[in-house]
């Protein structure tokens, strides 16, 4: 006798973010689906970075190989180091920056509605220039306040003697700015980096950033942080060029100085 066959897909079950183990170097939290709720992506060292999809009620799913983010495009682990997030194109989804390693390109990872992701790195105008670096801290931010989301790169390689096997290589790097043009879809970005003033001629080791508006004066500031170094404040003299808005928050209830909120 013929019985009916039954398949059933099977959806693996949301769980605890401590269940998957990684190497993780950074994380960013961000919306992927707009759902409302705050998803996870992790910046792994040689194994697969994680998605954590933010299922509710305190449980996540690790989606980042279905979403395409847990390899690079050719299939491969990278050195996960920096990571950012950001609508950088202002197609109301947020999409996701990482860094890693000389040779193993950072990618952009473009947000297509759907939980998954496409690496726009390369027809970006970003990809190729960063080849040969090797990437820590990122963040995007509106350096000019055009409204468009830019880049800050710093990096540097992990080993102090890397130049005498790759002469193309440095340990020392200079930091990089790319600036947003704008153009929807297929936005690409400049390197500015030669017209942001002295710092950018020089090369550091550097570990990690951080962006704030120190003094108030509406343009970004950022602060790197460098290996066997003091860290670095960079003042922005050009967002204050442009128009600008700044809120004071306060909390009613608790919290009385609004901290943490974005």
């Amino acid at each position: 006798m013929d019985y009916p066959r039954i398949t059933t897909a099977i959806r693996p079950q949301p769980r605890d973010v401590a269940s998957v183990k990684g190497i993780a170097w950074g994380a960013v939290a961000t919306d992927i689906n707009n759902d409302g709720l705050m998803d996870l992506f992790v910046a792994n060292d040689m194994v697969a970075s994680f998605l954590f999809a933010n299922r509710g009620h305190g449980k996540f799913e690790e989606i980042g190989l279905q979403a395409g983010v847990g390899y690079s495009a050719d299939g491969r682990v990278r050195s996960g180091m920096g990571t950012d997030s950001a609508d950088y194109d202002q197609d109301g989804w947020m999409d996701i920056f990482l860094t890693d390693v000389d040779e193993e390109m950072f990618s952009l990872y473009h947000n297509n509605r759907d939980e998954t992701f496409d690496d726009f790195s390369v027809s970006n105008g970003i990809g190729m220039k960063v080849r040969t670096m090797s990437g820590w801290g990122v963040k995007f931010l509106d350096y000019d306040n055009d409204g468009n989301m830019d880049l800050f790169i710093v990096s540097g390689h992990p080993d102090n003697k890397v130049s005498q096997l790759h002469s193309e290589i440095k340990y020392e790097e200079n930091p990089l700015l790319f600036r947003n043009l704008g153009t929807g879809y297929k936005t690409t970005f400049e390197n500015v980096s030669d017209q942001g003033g002295p710092v950018f001629a020089r090369q550091f080791a550097a570990r990690g950033l951080a962006v704030g508006d120190f003094n108030n004066d509406g343009g970004a500031d950022v602060l790197m942080i460098l290996k066997d170094g003091a860290p670095l404040l960079l003042r922005n003299n050009v967002g204050k060029l442009n128009h600008w808005l700044g809120i004071q928050l306060k909390g009613k209830v608790a919290n009385p100085d609004a901290v943490g909120q974005k």
